[in-house]
């Protein structure tokens, strides 16, 4: 009897106390057109970097601003590293390997960074 109790505990001793499993969430879906994460935070930076470039296009068209000669060199510059940039972002994208991704990483990064040096420069830009 002491042996069947014995039995008994430890076979509902176990089960109650075993955790319960962990699970990982599923990763965030891309959105359509990109081959993965990676992709997408490339395509996504050199769009929004794209944006601002055009948007400072259009006040200079519109005579809303006005650059110096100093920020027409950076704004030149800028679109230099974006054009840069989006070459070997399509490069990427079309051949995704260690390489194209490490060069595009890179090339965006520096558009990134001219980007946030640009910013303070410009009145009316944050």
């Amino acid at each position: 009897m002491k042996g069947l109790a014995f039995a008994f505990i430890l076979t509902f001793g176990a089960i109650g106390c075993t955790n319960p499993p962990t699970t990982t969430p599923p990763p965030a879906a891309v959105a359509p057109g990109y081959l993965n994460a990676t992709d997408q935070q490339i395509g996504e930076a050199l769009s929004a970097a794209r944006a601002f470039y055009v948007s400072m296009q259009t006040a200079i068209q519109k005579g809303t601003y006005t650059p110096s000669v100093t920020e027409k060199t950076a704004l030149n510059a800028f679109a230099t590293a974006i054009n840069t940039a989006e070459a070997a972002y399509i490069a990427y994208h079309a051949n995704p390997n260690v390489v194209t991704e490490d060069a595009a990483s890179n090339a965006v990064q520096a558009v990134q960074q001219q980007q946030t040096a640009l910013q303070p420069t410009i009145p009316g830009v944050s």
